[in-house]
């Protein structure tokens, strides 16, 4: 890290021997450390890995309540895996859709994430804002196409089948 870098994040004071470039006790690449550790003992339990999943249900509940084509999205890829489980697809195939069903679906959470936290930041209007907006969302419609190209050729061919 450099001087200039550490003096914006706010650790000009800290040793540069100190700040290491990854966690030695969970060796997340990327992330910075101290040196001191986290205490409170929580960390390896199975309360705290309930909890944490609790909070992660809690903000995709959020997502789903507020957000009208999350919830579209997830209609949609209900829909698709019925199909998929109704014309036989097998497990791979089956493993496709619902790949890109979570795929779709996280990028809508990410899509929220973006401009909620752009909302909190910048609350007036600002065409950088609106452009950085514009690209999360395009991110979805990214994931949107593709899901909707796996399904139409893995989906498609046995409706056809099935119907004629």
């Amino acid at each position: 890290m450099s001087e200039e870098t550490a003096r914006r994040a706010g650790h000009a004071d800290i040793p540069r021997e100190r700040i290491a470039t990854e966690a030695p006790e969970t060796g997340a690449p990327g992330r910075e450390w101290t040196g001191t550790p986290r205490r409170g003992g929580r960390e390896g339990s199975w309360m705290g890995l309930l909890r944490s999943f609790r909070f992660a249900f809690r903000g995709l509940g959020r997502v789903l309540a507020r957000e009208r084509n999350a919830r579209i999205h997830l209609a949609v890829g209900v829909v698709a895996l019925a199909a998929s489980l109704w014309l036989g697809l097998d497990r791979a195939e089956i493993a496709l859709v619902v790949l890109a069903i979570a795929l779709v679906l996280a990028s809508e959470v990410f899509n929220t994430v973006v401009e909620r936290l752009l909302d909190l930041l910048h609350p007036g209007h600002s065409e950088r804002v609106r452009a950085i907006k514009d690209m999360s969302a395009a991110a979805v419609l990214v994931t949107a196409l593709g899901a909707l190209a796996i399904a139409l050729l893995l989906l498609l061919p046995r409706l056809i089948d099935r119907f004629s």
